[in-house]
Protein backbone atom coordinates (compact mmCIF):
# COMPACT_ATOMS: atom_id res chain seq x y z
CA UNK A 1 0.00 0.00 0.00
CA UNK A 2 1.32 3.45 -0.93
CA UNK A 3 -0.15 6.95 -0.66
CA UNK A 4 -1.41 8.83 -3.67
CA UNK A 5 -2.78 12.32 -4.05
CA UNK A 6 -3.76 14.13 -0.83
CA UNK A 7 -5.74 17.29 -0.15
CA UNK A 8 -3.05 18.37 2.31
CA UNK A 9 0.67 17.53 2.28
CA UNK A 10 0.52 16.63 5.98
CA UNK A 11 -2.50 14.32 5.70
CA UNK A 12 -0.56 11.14 4.67
CA UNK A 13 1.61 11.38 7.79
CA UNK A 14 -1.42 11.91 9.99
CA UNK A 15 -3.38 8.89 8.73
CA UNK A 16 -2.40 5.75 10.65
CA UNK A 17 -2.95 2.38 8.98
CA UNK A 18 -3.13 -1.26 10.00
CA UNK A 19 -3.31 -4.27 7.68
CA UNK A 20 -3.62 -8.01 8.19
CA UNK A 21 -5.03 -11.05 6.37
CA UNK A 22 -8.53 -12.13 7.39
CA UNK A 23 -10.48 -15.30 6.76
CA UNK A 24 -13.50 -13.61 5.19
CA UNK A 25 -14.25 -10.16 3.85
CA UNK A 26 -17.01 -9.94 6.48
CA UNK A 27 -14.31 -10.13 9.15
CA UNK A 28 -13.01 -6.73 8.06
CA UNK A 29 -14.62 -3.68 9.66
CA UNK A 30 -13.41 -0.41 11.21
CA UNK A 31 -13.78 -1.94 14.69
CA UNK A 32 -12.32 -5.38 13.92
CA UNK A 33 -9.33 -6.47 16.01
CA UNK A 34 -6.73 -7.50 13.45
CA UNK A 35 -4.49 -10.30 14.69
CA UNK A 36 -0.84 -9.77 13.85
CA UNK A 37 -1.52 -6.57 11.95
CA UNK A 38 1.27 -4.51 10.48
CA UNK A 39 0.94 -0.83 11.33
CA UNK A 40 2.38 2.43 10.11
CA UNK A 41 1.34 5.67 8.44
CA UNK A 42 -0.08 6.24 5.01
CA UNK A 43 2.92 8.40 4.20
CA UNK A 44 5.39 5.54 4.74
CA UNK A 45 3.10 2.85 3.31
CA UNK A 46 3.52 -0.82 4.17
CA UNK A 47 3.80 -4.25 2.61
CA UNK A 48 2.39 -7.62 3.62
CA UNK A 49 4.12 -10.87 2.70
CA UNK A 50 2.85 -14.42 3.11
CA UNK A 51 2.67 -17.86 1.56
CA UNK A 52 -0.42 -19.27 -0.14
CA UNK A 53 -1.30 -22.92 -0.53
CA UNK A 54 -2.46 -24.16 -3.94
CA UNK A 55 -5.94 -22.88 -4.70
CA UNK A 56 -6.01 -20.60 -1.67
CA UNK A 57 -7.37 -17.04 -1.62
CA UNK A 58 -5.87 -14.17 0.33
CA UNK A 59 -8.11 -11.46 1.76
CA UNK A 60 -6.43 -8.44 3.33
CA UNK A 61 -8.15 -6.00 5.67
CA UNK A 62 -6.85 -2.43 5.72
CA UNK A 63 -7.92 -0.04 8.46
CA UNK A 64 -7.22 3.69 8.71
CA UNK A 65 -7.31 5.89 11.77
CA UNK A 66 -7.05 9.62 12.39
CA UNK A 67 -6.61 11.12 15.85
CA UNK A 68 -9.09 13.69 17.13
CA UNK A 69 -6.37 16.34 17.09
CA UNK A 70 -5.56 15.63 13.44
CA UNK A 71 -9.24 15.61 12.53
CA UNK A 72 -9.62 19.06 14.07
CA UNK A 73 -6.84 20.48 11.88
CA UNK A 74 -7.57 18.49 8.69
CA UNK A 75 -11.37 18.46 8.28
CA UNK A 76 -12.98 17.48 4.97
CA UNK A 77 -9.66 16.19 3.59
CA UNK A 78 -9.13 13.32 1.16
CA UNK A 79 -6.25 10.90 0.61
CA UNK A 80 -5.83 8.38 -2.18
CA UNK A 81 -4.43 4.98 -1.23
CA UNK A 82 -2.98 2.72 -3.92
CA UNK A 83 -2.85 -1.03 -3.25
CA UNK A 84 -0.91 -3.37 -5.52
CA UNK A 85 -0.82 -7.17 -5.33
CA UNK A 86 1.79 -9.56 -6.68
CA UNK A 87 2.32 -13.35 -6.68
CA UNK A 88 5.67 -15.08 -6.92
CA UNK A 89 5.57 -18.81 -7.75
CA UNK A 90 8.25 -21.08 -6.25
CA UNK A 91 10.41 -17.98 -5.75
CA UNK A 92 11.32 -18.03 -9.43
CA UNK A 93 11.38 -14.60 -10.98
CA UNK A 94 10.15 -15.95 -14.31
CA UNK A 95 6.92 -16.97 -12.60
CA UNK A 96 6.29 -13.68 -10.78
CA UNK A 97 2.89 -12.14 -11.49
CA UNK A 98 2.16 -8.54 -10.60
CA UNK A 99 -1.12 -6.68 -11.00
CA UNK A 100 -0.94 -4.47 -14.07
CA UNK A 101 -2.47 -1.59 -12.17
CA UNK A 102 -3.00 -0.55 -8.57
CA UNK A 103 -6.37 -0.64 -6.89
CA UNK A 104 -7.05 2.92 -5.77
CA UNK A 105 -9.34 3.85 -2.92
CA UNK A 106 -9.96 7.25 -1.40
CA UNK A 107 -9.96 7.87 2.34
CA UNK A 108 -11.95 10.95 3.33
CA UNK A 109 -12.01 12.95 6.54
CA UNK A 110 -15.35 14.04 7.92
CA UNK A 111 -16.10 17.75 7.65
CA UNK A 112 -15.74 19.74 10.82
CA UNK A 113 -19.01 20.14 12.73
CA UNK A 114 -20.58 23.58 12.41
CA UNK A 115 -19.38 26.03 14.98
CA UNK A 116 -21.70 26.69 17.84
CA UNK A 117 -23.23 30.16 17.52
CA UNK A 118 -21.80 32.72 19.91
CA UNK A 119 -24.42 33.66 22.47
CA UNK A 120 -24.07 37.10 23.97
CA UNK A 121 -24.78 38.10 27.54
CA UNK A 122 -27.31 40.91 27.45
CA UNK A 123 -26.54 44.18 29.19
CA UNK A 124 -28.93 46.24 31.29
CA UNK A 125 -30.06 49.53 29.74
CA UNK A 126 -32.79 50.36 32.25
CA UNK A 127 -32.70 48.61 35.61
CA UNK A 128 -36.40 48.66 36.53
CA UNK A 129 -38.70 48.23 38.39
CA UNK A 130 -41.39 49.27 35.90
CA UNK A 131 -39.92 48.32 32.56
CA UNK A 132 -36.29 47.17 32.58
CA UNK A 133 -34.52 46.99 29.24
CA UNK A 134 -31.95 44.38 28.28
CA UNK A 135 -29.84 44.92 25.18
CA UNK A 136 -27.52 42.98 22.89
CA UNK A 137 -25.30 43.83 19.94
CA UNK A 138 -26.34 42.58 16.55
CA UNK A 139 -23.83 40.00 15.25
CA UNK A 140 -24.45 41.33 11.73
CA UNK A 141 -24.03 45.02 12.42
CA UNK A 142 -21.77 45.55 9.41
CA UNK A 143 -24.47 44.54 6.94
CA UNK A 144 -26.35 47.20 5.01
CA UNK A 145 -29.72 48.49 6.20
CA UNK A 146 -31.81 46.55 3.67
CA UNK A 147 -30.25 43.31 4.94
CA UNK A 148 -30.61 44.25 8.60
CA UNK A 149 -34.30 44.98 8.21
CA UNK A 150 -34.89 41.39 7.07
CA UNK A 151 -33.34 39.86 10.19
CA UNK A 152 -36.00 38.32 12.42
CA UNK A 153 -35.89 37.88 16.19
CA UNK A 154 -37.98 35.97 18.66
CA UNK A 155 -37.78 36.03 22.45
CA UNK A 156 -38.73 33.77 25.33
CA UNK A 157 -38.69 34.07 29.10
CA UNK A 158 -38.43 31.24 31.61
CA UNK A 159 -38.04 30.82 35.34
CA UNK A 160 -34.46 30.14 36.44
CA UNK A 161 -35.44 26.78 37.95
CA UNK A 162 -37.23 25.61 34.79
CA UNK A 163 -35.28 27.08 31.85
CA UNK A 164 -36.87 24.72 29.31
CA UNK A 165 -40.40 25.83 30.17
CA UNK A 166 -40.23 28.88 27.96
CA UNK A 167 -42.94 31.45 27.34
CA UNK A 168 -42.85 33.39 24.08
CA UNK A 169 -42.70 37.17 24.21
CA UNK A 170 -44.55 39.28 21.64
CA UNK A 171 -42.22 39.93 18.73
CA UNK A 172 -43.09 43.59 18.26
CA UNK A 173 -40.30 44.65 20.62
CA UNK A 174 -37.57 43.44 18.30
CA UNK A 175 -39.14 43.70 14.86
CA UNK A 176 -36.72 44.77 12.15
CA UNK A 177 -33.45 45.82 13.78
CA UNK A 178 -34.08 46.79 17.39
CA UNK A 179 -31.78 44.99 19.81
CA UNK A 180 -33.31 46.24 23.07
CA UNK A 181 -35.94 44.09 24.79
CA UNK A 182 -38.21 45.82 27.33
CA UNK A 183 -39.94 43.76 30.02
CA UNK A 184 -42.94 45.67 31.30
CA UNK A 185 -44.17 44.77 34.77
CA UNK A 186 -47.73 44.92 33.43
CA UNK A 187 -47.21 42.70 30.36
CA UNK A 188 -49.34 39.59 30.10
CA UNK A 189 -46.24 37.50 29.41
CA UNK A 190 -44.53 38.53 32.64
CA UNK A 191 -47.79 37.94 34.52
CA UNK A 192 -48.02 34.47 32.97
CA UNK A 193 -44.47 33.69 34.08
CA UNK A 194 -45.24 34.75 37.66
CA UNK A 195 -48.52 32.82 37.69
CA UNK A 196 -46.79 29.62 36.55
CA UNK A 197 -43.57 29.79 38.54
CA UNK A 198 -43.90 32.54 41.13
CA UNK A 199 -41.57 35.48 41.66
CA UNK A 200 -37.80 35.22 41.52
CA UNK A 201 -34.96 34.89 39.03
CA UNK A 202 -35.67 34.31 35.34
CA UNK A 203 -34.04 34.02 31.93
CA UNK A 204 -34.60 36.04 28.76
CA UNK A 205 -33.68 34.21 25.55
CA UNK A 206 -33.29 35.83 22.12
CA UNK A 207 -33.09 33.83 18.88
CA UNK A 208 -32.36 35.12 15.39
CA UNK A 209 -33.16 34.04 11.84
CA UNK A 210 -31.07 35.47 9.02
CA UNK A 211 -32.42 36.31 5.55
CA UNK A 212 -32.54 33.29 3.27
CA UNK A 213 -32.40 30.76 6.12
CA UNK A 214 -35.09 28.69 7.81
CA UNK A 215 -33.39 27.91 11.11
CA UNK A 216 -33.50 29.94 14.30
CA UNK A 217 -30.23 30.32 16.22
CA UNK A 218 -29.63 31.55 19.79
CA UNK A 219 -28.04 35.00 19.80
CA UNK A 220 -28.35 36.39 23.35
CA UNK A 221 -29.44 35.59 26.89
CA UNK A 222 -30.26 37.92 29.75
CA UNK A 223 -31.10 37.67 33.43
CA UNK A 224 -33.89 39.42 35.29
CA UNK A 225 -35.97 38.91 38.40
CA UNK A 226 -39.43 39.82 39.64
CA UNK A 227 -40.68 40.88 43.05
CA UNK A 228 -44.24 41.01 44.44
CA UNK A 229 -43.95 44.71 45.34
CA UNK A 230 -41.78 47.76 44.74
CA UNK A 231 -40.77 50.47 47.16
CA UNK A 232 -42.77 53.12 45.30
CA UNK A 233 -45.96 51.05 45.11
CA UNK A 234 -46.70 48.06 47.30
CA UNK A 235 -49.45 46.99 44.90
CA UNK A 236 -47.19 46.81 41.84
CA UNK A 237 -45.02 43.97 40.61
CA UNK A 238 -41.34 44.77 40.24
CA UNK A 239 -39.18 43.64 37.31
CA UNK A 240 -35.43 44.26 37.52
CA UNK A 241 -32.30 43.48 35.54
CA UNK A 242 -30.08 40.74 36.92
CA UNK A 243 -30.70 37.99 39.42
CA UNK A 244 -31.52 38.43 43.07
CA UNK A 245 -29.15 36.66 45.45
Amino acid sequence: MAPGQASSPVLPAAVQIAAAPVTRALDCSPQAALSGARTGTAEAGLSLHGELAAGATATVCLQTFLTAAAHATLPAGALELAMTSSLEYARASQWQLTADRAMNVTQTVKPAPPAEPEVQTMTCRVAGPWEPQLAFTSPNGKKDASYRNQVQYRMFIAHADTPKARIALPNTSTADWYTVVPLSNTSNTVKKLIASSGHGNAWLYVEMKLPGTSDWAPVATGKFHTTPTVAQDTNATGVYCGWQK
